[in-house]
């Protein structure tokens, strides 16, 4: 896997000037993004692109290349992945498509292909993949318009490319993305068994319409568990119509669904029902400070209902709160007693530090979720100093800002929280949900040490 991630040179077959081409924002975002290894470029009728030398031929290269990526027509990749084992390339990652997923011909291009890695023990991502992203090796094969995001400790296995490739739009700072695409021969055991032992990795989220050898994919879901890196798998494909689909999709069959569900949950995943549970889940494990702390919730805003919502949603969900005490608070030149008290000439940012930090000195909380709505004029404040000073006073705690409200500045302060290391979210409930799923995966890691 790690001439997947961290290659030490590249190449692109399929390279194009054309910008309206998925091709050519992966040549740009690859430069862009300040990859120190070589990389090459073929295509017969170029000679540069972006500056760079274009070769006509792989035969033609100066030296093989320790990654390939293969963006041409179907019926021309077996050839392709020929050209490259002979040139001494071992890791390839397809990015074309009509292969299995488009029917019995396909299937028979696929195999075809196979079978010429298999005889120069090529190993192959793909087809229908955008491969990796690795921030801090700066190195990215996707190709879209996305720069590159710092890095962080979140990991994702994704079997498609319209996630995998947009999780660089939606995350902030990442470790790595690995697109299996068709898993035609690299699958998500492999994947995972690599993210447990990366030390850049401390989460990993898994999407997957299916798995061609599931008992690996459990056991490297334990191997994960027991290096202390929770797994928030998303099975997609569980239902007939999913299942359906995705048949058509990336030619993914459907076996043994709750079976293995129930062994992956055992084995220690946590399992989420769809797009917004994986990625909401994902961001409450990695911003969890309190490893080995017991959990305990505190709910923090300036509205008395949104608390009284709040408290609904928790006791629905079994999440009880860690503290009554968490009601007053102390703030400058007045008492604010209730957390959901109007007081119309409220300094924010000095109530907001206020009320957080009484939150969180109650030894019995462990996370504090902070509900906000910032408005143009009324509450109009940095964020960063408040918060900052939060968690320096706080590092043992979990911060975890929930902001609503002004649709520019909230998003303005979702930007600014993020790029200082917080994992924001947007919505209360979906919030809430994803802190009970941590929850108790924490209950079930604690039982199991």
């Amino acid at each position: 896997m790690k001439s997947f991630v961290e290659p030490s040179s590249f190449l692109l077959i399929g390279a194009t000037d054309n910008p309206a081409k998925p091709q050519y924002y992966l040549i740009d975002n690859l430069l862009n993004a300040g990859f120190t290894g070589d990389i090459y470029m073929v295509n017969p009728r170029l000679r540069e692109i972006l500056g760079r030398k274009v070769y006509a031929d792989v035969a033609d290269l100066p030296g093989p290349a320790e990654l390939a990526m293969i963006v041409i027509p179907g019926p021309a990749v077996p050839e392709t992945v020929a050209a490259c084992g002979r040139k001494g390339i071992r890791s390839v990652i397809i990015g074309s498509g009509g292969f299995s997923e488009i029917g019995p011909g396909g299937q028979v291009l696929l195999e075809e292909t196979l079978a010429v890695a298999r005889r120069f023990g090529i190993r192959i991502m793909g087809p229908n993949s955008i491969g990796v992203t690795n921030p801090r090796h700066r190195f990215t094969t996707a190709f879209i318009d996305a720069r590159m995001p710092r890095p962080g400790p979140v990991s994702f296995v994704a079997q498609t490319g319209a996630i995998g490739g947009h999780l660089l739009h939606w995350l902030d700072s990442i470790a790595k993305t690995i697109c299996l695409g068709n898993r035609s021969d690299v699958d998500a055991d492999e994947a995972l068994s690599f993210l447990a032992d990366d030390p850049d990795t401390g989460v990993i989220g898994v999407h997957s319409e299916g798995f061609r050898r599931p008992a690996e994919f459990v056991r490297a879901v334990k191997k994960c568990t027991a290096a202390g890196k929770p797994v928030v798998f998303l099975k997609a494909g569980q239902s007939d119509q999913g299942a359906m689909i995705a048949s058509s999709h990336t030619g993914a069959m459907m076996a043994g669904q709750q079976m293995l569900l129930v062994a992956a949950r055992q084995a220690g995943a946590v399992l989420v029902d769809g797009f917004e549970d994986l990625f909401d889940t994902v961001k409450v494990v990695a911003a969890d400070a309190g490893a080995g702390r017991s959990f305990g919730l505190a709910l923090v805003s300036f509205s008395g209902a949104a608390l009284v919502t709040g408290g609904d949603v928790c006791a629905g969900l079994g999440l009880p709160i860690a503290s009554a005490q968490a009601k007053g608070t102390a703030v400058p030149g007045k008492a604010l007693y209730d957390m959901g008290v109007w007081a119309g000439d409220m300094i924010f940012d000095e109530v907001c530090h206020s009320m957080v930090r009484n939150a969180l000195s109650q030894p019995e909380v462990s996370h504090g979720l902070v509900y906000l709505f910032p408005t143009p004029k009324i509450c109009n404040f940095d964020p960063i100093p408040t918060f900052s000073r939060l968690r320096d006073e706080f590092p043992d705690k979990t911060i975890l800002p929930c902001i609503f409200g002004h649709r520019e500045l909230a998003a303005r302060w979702v930007d600014a929280l993020e790029d200082e290391g917080f994992f924001c979210m947007t919505n209360m409930e979906r919030a809430l949900r994803a802190l009970a799923r941590h929850r108790d995966w924490r209950r079930r890691a604690e039982r199991s040490s």
